[in-house]
């Protein structure tokens, strides 16, 4: 328990059933699966939440840390751990805010944002892909494919100090692309 400003006790855990893992509602319709299992470089947001009342009913801190969630889902590519001091420290979250955290996960958990979950089995029958799913790692495989487009800029004419920098910009650019790659 934590004391308030105003001298009232706050859970720090929450009173919900303890299950190891929670799990985002609608993730496995709305996000791509990757089969290599790495995770992705981005997570989508779907617009059909702005219009979901109990999404409306979030506080804006509330909904700052379901957004800080989905991050952490999208970089771990399983559900999450269901332990406040876990998800406070992958989520950066500041000390003093640690108690309004778990506040925030335990409305989340009773609005029905999150699910606790007992296992991580990802083949159960909500995780199968579906076409849609298989046509979004078809798009992520296409766009890895791409070649990088650089946009045209036009400027002044530049000054040989500014070509010399420029120059060395862009060699230090290559070598840490090839040492990316290298790895």
């Amino acid at each position: 328990m934590t004391m308030n400003k105003d001298k009232t006790q706050r859970p720090t855990e929450p009173t919900t059933p303890k299950a190891p893992f929670l799990e985002i509602r609608n993730w496995n319709k709305f996000q791509a699966i990757s089969k290599t299992g790495k995770s992705l470089p981005w997570c989508k947001l779907y617009s059909a939440q702005a219009d979901d009342i109990e999404y409306q009913r979030l506080s804006t801190f509330e909904r700052g840390v379901l957004h800080d969630l989905y991050l952490v889902r999208t970089r771990t590519a399983r559900p999450l751990h269901n332990d406040p001091t876990w998800l406070t420290r992958t989520t950066n979250t500041l000390p003093r805010y640690n108690a309004r955290f778990t506040d925030a996960v335990h409305t989340l958990i009773t609005r029905g944002f999150l699910t606790p979950t007992e296992s991580v089995n990802l083949t159960c029958e909500s995780e199968k892909e579906s076409d849609g799913e298989k046509e979004n790692e078809r798009e992520i495989e296409r766009e890895a494919q791409q070649p990088e487009k650089k946009p045209l800029v036009l400027t002044r004419p530049l000054s040989a100090k500014e070509k010399m920098e420029a120059v060395a910009a862009e060699f230090k650019a290559k070598r840490r692309r090839e040492r990316e790659s290298a790895l």
